[in-house]
């Protein structure tokens, strides 16, 4: 059928017209979620920031939206674009530094400060170099905070062995070093292990004390569980501190053994 400009469009009366409507921000509400879903996967920056300056731009789209489904399809966005899952973690390293997802994985939200600091590795007696893990922390903070450091007078290190990545499968436990400051537990050193051997441990607390930050270990109160290869590694490395156990691990512990003895 043709056109002419101006001319009134009729619609037959056997045509039956019964789809609704576009809603009164369609266009803009696909333009903002397909700009939120863009930069999501453009820019190393936290999702909820996204959504707060595209919000100003598209601030009716927005509110029809709602903030904390708009979040989400940012987070969706990136969970659907990650990189691939490698067989073993010393493999991650390759994907960390690639140029497709190095920018993505390597650094804090927002800047180009790295978080990813290398890998862990043990030099055995024979030569061979024994990979045992990966490290991750905050430089730039850790810097900011250098001078509060010396009024540190206790540390805290504790492996959890179910909240860790399912894969690869040789990821053993994410080990974690908390320092308390002002009675507060700030995280400091992230760490993938591959197993819980007491040389493993002896590596972390050396890139802990030689490498990252050199508190003042003189009756550092070093709190940890009961593990006895974590404890002999903080008497190896830092002998000089204070090993004492942690009051939580005691009493699930004793209260395990009454219901055990009860029951």
């Amino acid at each position: 059928m043709e056109t002419v400009d101006g001319a009134a469009i009729v619609i037959s009366p056997g045509s039956i017209h019964n789809h609704e409507p576009a809603p009164r921000h369609a266009v803009e509400i696909r333009r903002f979620r397909n700009s939120i879903r863009q930069r999501g996967l453009a820019e190393n920056i936290a999702s909820h920031s996204i959504v707060d300056q595209e919000a100003r731009l598209y601030s009716e789209a927005a509110m029809n939206v709602g903030r904390l489904a708009a979040v989400r399809a940012v987070a969706w966005a990136r969970h659907r674009n990650r990189p691939p899952v490698t067989k073993t973690l010393a493999h991650w390293i390759a994907t960390i530094y690639s140029q497709e997802w190095g920018p993505e994985l390597r650094y804090i939200n927002g800047s180009m400060e790295p978080f990813y600091q290398g890998p862990l590795e043990i030099l055995r007696n024979n030569g061979t170099v024994h990979f045992i893990g990966i490290v991750f922390n905050n430089a730039a903070f850790i810097r900011n905070m250098s001078p509060h450091l010396n009024s540190v007078k206790a540390i805290c290190m504790d492996g959890t062995f179910q909240t860790t990545p399912r894969e690869p499968a040789d990821i053993n436990q994410l080990f974690t070093i908390q320092i308390i400051l002002n009675n507060v537990a700030i995280p400091i050193v992230h760490a993938l292990l591959v197993d819980r051997q007491m040389e493993t441990y002896c590596r972390v607390l050396q890139y802990l004390r030689f490498i990252l930050i050199n508190l003042n270990y003189n009756n550092m109160q070093n709190i940890t569980d009961f593990e006895q290869g974590l404890r002999n590694a903080i008497t190896r490395v830092l002998p000089e501190a204070n090993n004492t156990g942690c009051w939580f691990h005691y009493i699930q512990h004793y209260s395990l053994c009454t219901k055990s003895s009860t029951g």
